[in-house]
């Protein structure tokens, strides 16, 4: 299934809000998933090496 076709199945806007919703989903999950790896990343460097970012 191409992407187009999915994110024609999955959205109920119509025209350039129906793009304009997958992308900003897509940034938001973007920002939330470095969000989650930057805190990993604090948590292993403040506990294992003693150096915190």
């Amino acid at each position: 299934m191409s992407v187009s076709a999915w994110v024609k199945k999955h959205y109920d806007e119509k025209g350039p809000a129906l793009w304009l919703a997958f992308f900003l989903e897509v940034v938001a999950s973007v920002v939330l998933f470095i969000l989650m790896a930057l805190t990993c990343v604090d948590v292993v460097g403040r506990y294992v090496f003693n150096s915190p970012l």
